[in-house]
Protein backbone atom coordinates (compact mmCIF):
# COMPACT_ATOMS: atom_id res chain seq x y z
CA UNK A 1 0.00 0.00 0.00
CA UNK A 2 2.76 2.43 1.11
CA UNK A 3 4.24 1.89 -2.50
CA UNK A 4 0.95 2.86 -4.06
CA UNK A 5 0.92 6.09 -1.81
CA UNK A 6 4.69 7.26 -2.69
CA UNK A 7 3.83 6.22 -6.57
CA UNK A 8 0.80 8.94 -5.67
CA UNK A 9 2.74 11.54 -4.41
CA UNK A 10 5.54 11.23 -6.99
CA UNK A 11 2.48 11.68 -9.86
CA UNK A 12 1.16 14.85 -7.42
CA UNK A 13 5.00 16.06 -7.54
CA UNK A 14 5.37 16.03 -11.52
CA UNK A 15 1.87 18.22 -11.48
CA UNK A 16 2.87 20.42 -9.46
CA UNK A 17 5.52 21.54 -11.12
CA UNK A 18 4.05 20.98 -14.21
CA UNK A 19 1.47 23.12 -13.35
CA UNK A 20 3.54 26.20 -12.48
CA UNK A 21 5.49 26.10 -15.52
CA UNK A 22 8.49 24.46 -14.09
CA UNK A 23 8.66 27.11 -10.33
CA UNK A 24 9.32 24.41 -7.67
CA UNK A 25 7.32 27.03 -5.61
CA UNK A 26 4.71 24.16 -4.87
CA UNK A 27 6.87 21.44 -5.02
CA UNK A 28 7.92 21.37 -1.53
CA UNK A 29 4.42 20.29 -0.19
CA UNK A 30 4.77 17.67 -2.07
CA UNK A 31 8.18 16.37 -0.42
CA UNK A 32 6.95 16.90 2.94
CA UNK A 33 3.73 14.71 2.14
CA UNK A 34 6.01 11.87 0.21
CA UNK A 35 8.76 11.31 2.60
CA UNK A 36 7.90 11.76 6.07
CA UNK A 37 5.37 8.70 4.52
CA UNK A 38 7.75 6.51 3.29
CA UNK A 39 9.40 7.16 6.46
CA UNK A 40 6.69 6.39 8.54
CA UNK A 41 6.21 3.09 6.14
CA UNK A 42 9.52 1.56 7.57
CA UNK A 43 12.38 3.52 5.82
CA UNK A 44 13.51 4.43 2.39
CA UNK A 45 14.06 1.94 0.32
CA UNK A 46 17.53 1.82 -1.35
CA UNK A 47 15.84 1.81 -5.01
CA UNK A 48 13.47 4.54 -3.95
CA UNK A 49 16.63 6.69 -3.75
CA UNK A 50 15.75 6.43 -7.84
CA UNK A 51 12.81 8.56 -7.17
CA UNK A 52 13.97 11.10 -5.36
CA UNK A 53 16.64 11.79 -9.06
CA UNK A 54 13.64 12.02 -11.05
CA UNK A 55 12.01 14.37 -8.20
CA UNK A 56 15.02 16.72 -8.76
CA UNK A 57 14.84 15.91 -12.23
CA UNK A 58 11.53 17.02 -12.85
CA UNK A 59 11.32 19.93 -10.27
CA UNK A 60 14.31 21.44 -11.68
CA UNK A 61 14.55 20.20 -14.97
CA UNK A 62 10.80 22.04 -15.61
CA UNK A 63 12.81 25.31 -15.37
CA UNK A 64 14.04 24.81 -18.71
CA UNK A 65 11.03 26.35 -19.87
CA UNK A 66 12.87 29.89 -18.50
CA UNK A 67 15.63 31.62 -19.38
CA UNK A 68 19.15 30.19 -19.44
CA UNK A 69 20.20 31.94 -15.95
CA UNK A 70 17.45 30.17 -14.38
CA UNK A 71 17.78 26.69 -16.03
CA UNK A 72 21.59 26.92 -14.08
CA UNK A 73 20.33 28.67 -10.60
CA UNK A 74 17.52 26.02 -10.47
CA UNK A 75 20.13 23.25 -9.96
CA UNK A 76 20.99 24.79 -6.43
CA UNK A 77 20.22 21.82 -4.96
CA UNK A 78 24.04 21.42 -3.20
CA UNK A 79 23.77 17.83 -3.48
CA UNK A 80 27.35 17.63 -4.70
CA UNK A 81 28.83 19.56 -1.58
CA UNK A 82 30.64 17.35 -0.59
CA UNK A 83 32.60 16.32 -3.62
CA UNK A 84 35.57 17.79 -5.84
CA UNK A 85 35.17 17.87 -9.91
CA UNK A 86 37.29 18.66 -12.68
CA UNK A 87 36.43 19.43 -15.56
CA UNK A 88 38.52 19.58 -18.67
CA UNK A 89 37.73 22.11 -21.74
CA UNK A 90 35.58 24.27 -19.17
CA UNK A 91 36.22 27.36 -20.37
CA UNK A 92 33.33 27.45 -23.27
CA UNK A 93 30.44 25.03 -24.68
CA UNK A 94 29.44 21.97 -23.52
CA UNK A 95 32.43 22.07 -20.47
CA UNK A 96 31.79 25.57 -19.33
CA UNK A 97 28.05 23.83 -18.83
CA UNK A 98 28.85 20.99 -17.47
CA UNK A 99 31.43 23.47 -14.30
CA UNK A 100 28.46 25.59 -13.89
CA UNK A 101 26.34 22.51 -13.57
CA UNK A 102 28.35 21.12 -11.01
CA UNK A 103 29.10 24.15 -8.96
CA UNK A 104 25.43 25.07 -8.71
CA UNK A 105 25.07 21.58 -7.02
CA UNK A 106 27.39 22.59 -4.74
CA UNK A 107 30.83 21.08 -6.20
CA UNK A 108 34.02 22.52 -5.59
CA UNK A 109 34.72 22.58 -9.45
CA UNK A 110 38.52 22.55 -11.16
CA UNK A 111 38.10 24.12 -14.70
CA UNK A 112 40.82 23.15 -16.84
CA UNK A 113 41.83 24.64 -20.29
CA UNK A 114 44.16 26.00 -22.41
CA UNK A 115 43.23 29.79 -22.41
CA UNK A 116 43.85 31.32 -19.33
CA UNK A 117 41.59 34.57 -19.41
CA UNK A 118 38.32 32.75 -20.54
CA UNK A 119 38.54 30.07 -18.17
CA UNK A 120 38.89 32.67 -15.38
CA UNK A 121 36.03 34.83 -16.46
CA UNK A 122 33.91 31.28 -16.09
CA UNK A 123 35.52 30.56 -12.28
CA UNK A 124 34.52 34.70 -12.13
CA UNK A 125 30.58 34.30 -13.38
CA UNK A 126 30.33 30.97 -10.85
CA UNK A 127 28.69 31.98 -7.80
CA UNK A 128 30.42 29.18 -5.87
CA UNK A 129 33.72 29.79 -4.01
CA UNK A 130 34.67 26.58 -4.93
CA UNK A 131 35.61 27.43 -8.49
CA UNK A 132 39.48 27.02 -9.16
CA UNK A 133 41.05 28.00 -12.83
CA UNK A 134 43.79 25.76 -13.48
CA UNK A 135 45.21 26.74 -16.95
CA UNK A 136 46.20 23.21 -18.70
CA UNK A 137 47.39 21.82 -21.55
CA UNK A 138 45.62 18.39 -21.34
CA UNK A 139 47.73 17.29 -24.68
CA UNK A 140 51.21 17.58 -22.01
CA UNK A 141 51.70 14.99 -19.98
CA UNK A 142 53.44 17.45 -16.88
CA UNK A 143 50.63 19.79 -17.14
CA UNK A 144 47.68 17.00 -16.69
CA UNK A 145 49.81 15.92 -14.00
CA UNK A 146 50.43 19.33 -12.25
CA UNK A 147 46.45 19.71 -13.14
CA UNK A 148 45.46 16.58 -10.49
CA UNK A 149 48.62 17.88 -8.11
CA UNK A 150 46.56 21.18 -7.71
CA UNK A 151 43.42 19.68 -7.14
CA UNK A 152 44.88 17.06 -4.47
CA UNK A 153 46.58 19.99 -2.47
CA UNK A 154 43.85 22.45 -2.53
CA UNK A 155 41.10 19.85 -1.79
CA UNK A 156 42.86 16.95 -0.92
CA UNK A 157 40.53 14.26 -2.84
CA UNK A 158 38.69 14.10 -6.16
CA UNK A 159 35.54 12.70 -6.47
CA UNK A 160 34.57 13.58 -10.46
CA UNK A 161 36.67 13.64 -13.29
CA UNK A 162 35.09 15.28 -17.04
CA UNK A 163 36.79 14.40 -19.82
CA UNK A 164 34.83 16.89 -22.07
CA UNK A 165 38.12 18.30 -23.89
CA UNK A 166 38.15 17.92 -27.78
CA UNK A 167 37.82 19.43 -31.34
CA UNK A 168 35.65 18.34 -34.21
CA UNK A 169 36.86 17.25 -38.17
CA UNK A 170 36.17 17.78 -41.43
CA UNK A 171 38.45 16.70 -43.62
CA UNK A 172 38.39 14.08 -46.65
CA UNK A 173 40.12 10.61 -45.66
CA UNK A 174 42.63 11.64 -48.90
CA UNK A 175 43.48 14.59 -47.10
CA UNK A 176 44.14 13.86 -43.86
CA UNK A 177 47.78 14.47 -43.08
CA UNK A 178 50.14 11.78 -40.33
CA UNK A 179 50.43 15.55 -38.54
CA UNK A 180 46.61 15.98 -38.47
CA UNK A 181 44.97 13.11 -37.44
CA UNK A 182 47.94 12.63 -34.24
CA UNK A 183 46.87 16.28 -33.33
CA UNK A 184 43.10 15.06 -32.78
CA UNK A 185 43.84 11.76 -30.90
CA UNK A 186 45.96 14.04 -28.86
CA UNK A 187 43.28 15.99 -27.84
CA UNK A 188 40.58 13.56 -27.79
CA UNK A 189 41.48 10.02 -26.56
CA UNK A 190 45.46 10.45 -25.08
CA UNK A 191 44.36 13.54 -23.11
CA UNK A 192 40.93 11.69 -21.64
CA UNK A 193 43.57 8.65 -21.09
CA UNK A 194 46.03 10.89 -18.82
CA UNK A 195 43.87 12.69 -17.04
CA UNK A 196 41.84 8.89 -16.24
CA UNK A 197 44.96 7.85 -15.52
CA UNK A 198 45.30 10.31 -12.88
CA UNK A 199 42.48 10.33 -11.56
CA UNK A 200 42.39 6.59 -11.17
CA UNK A 201 45.57 7.22 -8.90
CA UNK A 202 43.97 9.39 -5.86
CA UNK A 203 40.41 7.90 -5.90
CA UNK A 204 42.45 4.48 -5.53
CA UNK A 205 44.43 5.91 -2.41
CA UNK A 206 41.67 8.26 -0.76
CA UNK A 207 39.22 8.39 1.95
CA UNK A 208 36.45 7.23 1.28
CA UNK A 209 38.31 5.38 -1.86
CA UNK A 210 36.47 5.79 -5.11
CA UNK A 211 34.97 8.21 -7.76
CA UNK A 212 33.46 9.04 -10.93
CA UNK A 213 35.00 9.49 -14.69
CA UNK A 214 32.58 10.85 -16.98
CA UNK A 215 33.27 10.36 -20.77
CA UNK A 216 31.77 13.17 -23.46
CA UNK A 217 31.53 11.42 -26.16
CA UNK A 218 28.97 11.80 -29.03
CA UNK A 219 26.74 10.08 -31.40
CA UNK A 220 28.95 10.49 -34.19
CA UNK A 221 30.17 7.26 -31.77
CA UNK A 222 26.82 5.77 -33.11
CA UNK A 223 26.29 6.49 -36.82
CA UNK A 224 29.60 9.15 -37.93
CA UNK A 225 29.08 12.63 -39.82
CA UNK A 226 30.95 12.46 -43.22
CA UNK A 227 34.74 13.32 -43.81
CA UNK A 228 35.03 13.29 -40.71
CA UNK A 229 37.40 10.13 -39.65
CA UNK A 230 39.78 11.38 -36.68
CA UNK A 231 36.76 12.60 -34.78
CA UNK A 232 34.67 9.39 -35.11
CA UNK A 233 37.97 7.35 -34.53
CA UNK A 234 38.70 8.66 -31.00
CA UNK A 235 34.95 8.59 -30.04
CA UNK A 236 34.76 5.24 -30.92
CA UNK A 237 37.60 4.33 -29.11
CA UNK A 238 36.33 6.56 -25.92
CA UNK A 239 33.59 4.30 -25.89
CA UNK A 240 35.77 1.35 -25.44
CA UNK A 241 37.67 3.33 -22.66
CA UNK A 242 34.94 4.06 -20.73
CA UNK A 243 33.92 0.06 -20.50
CA UNK A 244 37.70 -0.71 -19.67
CA UNK A 245 37.73 1.94 -16.98
CA UNK A 246 34.51 0.80 -15.21
CA UNK A 247 35.46 -2.77 -15.51
CA UNK A 248 38.91 -2.10 -14.06
CA UNK A 249 37.96 0.43 -11.44
CA UNK A 250 35.53 -1.34 -9.89
CA UNK A 251 37.73 -2.78 -7.31
CA UNK A 252 38.77 0.73 -6.09
CA UNK A 253 35.08 2.20 -6.18
CA UNK A 254 36.00 4.00 -9.55
CA UNK A 255 32.98 4.05 -12.07
CA UNK A 256 33.42 5.23 -15.50
CA UNK A 257 30.10 6.46 -17.76
CA UNK A 258 29.78 7.83 -21.20
CA UNK A 259 27.51 10.71 -22.34
CA UNK A 260 26.83 11.10 -26.12
CA UNK A 261 25.28 14.84 -27.07
CA UNK A 262 23.76 15.45 -30.17
CA UNK A 263 23.70 18.69 -31.85
CA UNK A 264 24.72 21.08 -28.86
CA UNK A 265 25.18 24.68 -29.20
CA UNK A 266 29.44 25.20 -28.44
CA UNK A 267 31.86 25.92 -30.64
CA UNK A 268 31.82 23.39 -33.05
CA UNK A 269 28.09 24.94 -33.60
CA UNK A 270 28.75 28.60 -33.60
CA UNK A 271 31.66 28.11 -36.20
CA UNK A 272 29.44 26.58 -38.28
CA UNK A 273 27.05 29.73 -37.92
CA UNK A 274 24.60 28.74 -35.27
CA UNK A 275 25.33 31.32 -32.11
CA UNK A 276 21.88 30.44 -30.06
CA UNK A 277 20.51 27.33 -28.73
CA UNK A 278 16.82 26.19 -29.73
CA UNK A 279 14.69 25.43 -32.91
CA UNK A 280 16.38 26.23 -36.38
CA UNK A 281 14.41 27.08 -39.36
CA UNK A 282 13.09 23.56 -39.37
CA UNK A 283 12.29 20.79 -36.79
CA UNK A 284 15.36 19.18 -37.26
CA UNK A 285 17.50 22.14 -36.76
CA UNK A 286 17.28 21.94 -32.98
CA UNK A 287 20.29 23.08 -31.48
CA UNK A 288 20.51 21.77 -27.61
CA UNK A 289 22.14 24.37 -25.01
CA UNK A 290 24.69 22.75 -23.17
CA UNK A 291 22.77 23.16 -19.60
CA UNK A 292 20.53 20.60 -21.21
CA UNK A 293 23.79 17.69 -21.52
CA UNK A 294 25.34 19.42 -17.93
CA UNK A 295 21.68 18.35 -16.58
CA UNK A 296 23.11 14.67 -17.21
CA UNK A 297 26.35 14.92 -15.86
CA UNK A 298 25.23 15.78 -12.68
CA UNK A 299 22.56 13.00 -12.35
CA UNK A 300 25.24 10.54 -13.27
CA UNK A 301 27.53 12.26 -10.35
CA UNK A 302 24.11 12.54 -7.83
CA UNK A 303 23.46 8.72 -8.17
CA UNK A 304 24.77 6.14 -5.10
CA UNK A 305 28.43 5.29 -4.96
CA UNK A 306 26.82 1.71 -6.00
CA UNK A 307 25.18 2.73 -8.88
CA UNK A 308 26.21 3.79 -12.86
CA UNK A 309 24.41 5.20 -15.47
CA UNK A 310 26.92 3.71 -17.90
CA UNK A 311 25.73 5.16 -21.27
CA UNK A 312 23.42 8.11 -22.04
CA UNK A 313 22.64 9.37 -25.20
CA UNK A 314 20.85 13.60 -25.57
CA UNK A 315 19.83 14.79 -28.24
CA UNK A 316 17.21 16.66 -30.23
CA UNK A 317 14.00 15.06 -30.89
CA UNK A 318 14.05 15.47 -34.08
CA UNK A 319 17.57 14.85 -35.12
CA UNK A 320 17.11 13.16 -38.54
CA UNK A 321 20.72 12.25 -38.99
CA UNK A 322 20.42 9.70 -35.73
CA UNK A 323 16.64 8.18 -35.41
CA UNK A 324 16.46 8.12 -38.66
CA UNK A 325 18.31 7.43 -41.76
CA UNK A 326 19.09 11.12 -42.55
Amino acid sequence: MWRIKALWHLHCCVLAVCSTGGRPARTPVCLIRFFPELREAGGEPTYLIGIRQILDIVIYGGLAHGNPQRRIEGTMTEELSDRVAIVTGASNGIGRGIAEALAAAGAKTVLAARRTEMLQGVASGIRSAGALPVTTDVTREDQVVQLFRTTYETYGRVDVLVNNAGVPTHVPIEDITLTYWQEVLDVNLTAAFLCSREAVKIMKSQTPQGGRIINIGSVSAKTPRPDSLPYTATKFALQGMTHQLTMDGRKYGVVASILHPGATLSSFSTRRGRTKAGPGATPDDYVMAAEDVAKVVVLMCSLPPEVNLYEAIILPNHMRSFIGRG
